[in-house]
C-alpha cells in the first residue's frame, strides 16, 4: 500500500458531508515552504493538499480553520484540463486513515500556561497526563 504523510494547517473549517449514507469530513491543509532561489532572493512556496476522512464526524467541532494537523492517508491524485487555458492541472488528494491535532497556528500563551497548569495538576493526582483532555473520538 502507497502511504503519505503530511503536516500542515487547515485553510478552513471542515466541511461534513453525507455520500451514500456515509459520513465524510472534507478539510484541505497548507504547507508553506521557504527558500532562496539561485539569485539568492527570498522565496515561498505553498503546498495544498485536499483531505477526506470517513466515519469521523465528531472530529468535525476541532478542525477548524488555522489547526495544525499531522495526517496520514493513501494519496489520489486527479488530472483534468481547465477549459479556459487548455493547461492541464492536477491535484493530491489523500484518503486519511489516521490523524493527530497538533494544535493552533497563533496559540495564546494563556491557553498554554492552562493547558501547562492542567496537566501538571493532574500528575501531582496521580493520573497520567495522556489522559487530561479526554476527548471523544
Amino acid at each position: 500500500m502507497l502511504k503519505t504523510t503530511a503536516i500542515g494547517y487547515l485553510g478552513q473549517d471542515c466541511v461534513l458531508k453525507d455520500v451514500n449514507g456515509k459520513k465524510v469530513l472534507n478539510f484541505s491543509i497548507a504547507h508553506t515552504e521557504r527558500y532562496n532561489n539561485n539569485q539568492g532572493v527570498a522565496c515561498e512556496r505553498t503546498t495544498w493538499v485536499e483531505c477526506g476522512i470517513w466515519d469521523k464526524d465528531k472530529l468535525a467541532p476541532y478542525l477548524k480553520k488555522g489547526v495544525q494537523v499531522y495526517v496520514e492517508g493513501k494519496p489520489i491524485t486527479n488530472a483534468w484540463v481547465d477549459k479556459p487555458t487548455g493547461e492541464v492541472k492536477t491535484s493530491l488528494r489523500l484518503n486519511v486513515f489516521s490523524i493527530q491535532l497538533l494544535g493552533k497556528k497563533e496559540s495564546s500563551n494563556n491557553a498554554t500556561e492552562a493547558i501547562q497548569q492542567e496537566q501538571a495538576a493532574a500528575i501531582a493526582e496521580g493520573e497520567a497526563s495522556a489522559n487530561v483532555v479526554d476527548l471523544p473520538f
